[in-house]
């Protein structure tokens, strides 16, 4: 019988981050919106301030966090602002190499299902759609589309609008890469605390990945409602990882 809890930690432990931002490299996309819908990102960042404030006062962080926020706003500007638009993506899977999942799933609409389900239940108030993916979709992704990558032979990543996959667990990390989030330690998995990484005040979180939902920074920037169900994340992960093969990633 497989060991559904070793799978979750599995995840965790073998999918190593190595998206650009993970080292602080720039964020993920040029995201520029067209200036005739909506607010500019100017306008939305004109708010980031208060809005820190607010939040610190309202949830209780400690005034250590609101003064470490504003001193990175730069940092985060592009999640902050992302969050304040629309809260919707649309994954396109496609695979690099074939897993034999045991049990199989019925089709991969509910393969699909699956991924959508544990993707919302990370990301509450945002909503998912998961397809298969077709040639040229990258010249038409929407501002939050990415393109997933299944079986990944490496350890899982974002590039640019494309998550690379070892484990399909990890896509809410590597989604939030592409969203602008970035890691809360130093380096490659397993690095020491890094106090310029680490938010003060925050508490366990899908970027430290000692959690399976994400912590109040996050929470902030992204405007999710803030709900942490972990019990139905962590069902819906076993459900999704313990469909691996026997000896998988190496079979």
């Amino acid at each position: 019988m497989k060991n559904q809890i070793c799978l979750l930690f599995a995840t965790l432990i073998l999918s190593a981050c190595n998206s650009p931002l993970s080292d602080g490299g720039s964020d993920a996309a040029d995201l520029t919106p067209d200036a005739s819908v909506g607010p500019t990102d100017e306008d939305i960042l004109a708010d980031y301030d208060a809005e820190v404030r607010t939040y610190q006062e309202e949830v209780g962080m400690p005034g250590e966090w609101r003064f470490w926020m504003l001193e990175r706003k730069d940092r985060w500007s592009n999640s902050y602002i992302r969050g304040r638009r629309d809260h919707e993506a649309h994954v396109y899977v496609r695979y690099e190499r074939e897993i034999a999942y045991d049990p199989p799933w019925s089709s991969e609409e509910e393969h699909y299902a699956a991924l959508e389900q544990l993707a919302e239940l990370q990301y509450p108030g945002w909503d998912f759609t998961f397809s298969v993916y077709e040639d040229g979709v990258e010249d038409n992704l929407e501002r939050n589309d990415v393109v997933a990558v299944l079986g990944h032979s490496g350890d899982s990543n974002a590039s640019g609008r494309t998550i690379y996959l070892l484990w399909e667990g990890i896509f809410s990390h590597e989604f939030g890469h592409t969203l602008g989030l970035r890691h809360h330690y130093c380096g490659g998995a397993g690095a020491d605390y890094c106090p310029d990484a680490y938010p003060p005040g925050e508490n366990k979180c899908t970027m430290d990945r000692n959690s399976s939902s994400f912590g109040p920074t996050e929470i902030f920037l992204l405007q999710l409602t803030g709900e942490r169900p972990e019990d139905e994340i962590n069902a819906a992960w076993s459900n999704i990882n313990s469909r691996y093969p026997e000896g998988y990633p190496n079979n």
